[in-house]
């Protein structure tokens, strides 16, 4: 059985600053004093419905499907295992089944509706699955293409995926189907989960990510995300773009 290791102070800070911030935020959620900002932010979403960007925002929001989630997160922990970086691979499939729980379980617990819309799906509101699934791929993916680069290579991964999270959780607010308080939770309660699962399955003296050796590779995952697109997009398209 794999062992834990002791988060050290500074670890300890940090999760617990991110879980009572995470609380917090869920309280003024509940208790609807974010109410006017968000009802706000959703009227002024809706005056700026152009067919461009809803189509847009519609492909954006198709990459951050549970699919496409699930399934990036599966293909980096197969990854892992075959580079027989065993603490990694725990640590990627952890964080995946604890998000996923999680956030199922705080969306039929608080039981908060959607804004009322006709196309906005009939699961509760809070939080966002897909920007808590997009913040996951982010992470997971960002730590994996971030091992054995420069400093330079870093910041190119870190500055792609944080716009991927960004891009799917906007695309949620614009099509009308979220409250902005939605998104703000899913990227806290993914961060966390991560977080959490990271320090106190890795050890970093000894459990080092592996660097992908052909970065060619790298284009397999995205040929696949092209395909999906082209079978899934025309459905998502004529649900977004028709319905309502």
């Amino acid at each position: 059985m794999a062992e834990t290791r002791v988060m050290t102070r500074r670890e300890l800070f940090a999760i617990a600053g991110l879980g009572s911030f995470f609380i917090g935020w869920t309280v003024l959620v509940v208790t609807g004093v974010l109410s006017p900002v968000q009802d706000l932010v959703e009227s002024s979403m809706l005056i700026w419905q152009w067919p461009a960007l809803r189509i847009l925002f519609t492909t954006i929001t198709t990459i951050g499907e549970p699919g496409v989630i699930g399934t990036g997160v599966v293909l980096i922990t197969l990854w892992l295992l075959y580079k027989r970086a065993w603490r990694p691979a725990l640590t990627v499939l952890v964080t995946g089944l604890l998000t996923m729980l999680a956030t199922d379980g705080i969306k039929h617990w608080l039981a908060i509706a959607r804004p009322d819309v006709s196309w906005a799906p009939s699961s509760y509101s809070y939080p966002s699955g897909h920007t808590t699934g997009a913040t996951l791929l982010a992470l997971v993916t960002g730590r994996t293409l971030m091992a054995g680069q420069g400093l330079r290579r870093q910041q190119w991964v870190i500055a792609g995926v944080a716009a991927y999270a960004a891009l799917v959780a906007s695309s949620r607010i614009y099509l009308g189907v979220h409250w902005i308080a939605d998104i703000v939770g899913g990227l806290m309660l993914a961060s966390l989960v991560w977080m959490v699962t990271l320090h106190l399955i890795v050890r970093p003296e000894r459990d080092q990510w592996p660097k992908i050796a052909n970065p060619r590779l790298l284009w397999l995952p995205v040929i696949a995300l092209v395909i999906y697109l082209i079978v899934a997009l025309p459905k998502e398209l004529k649900h977004y773009l028709f319905v309502g």
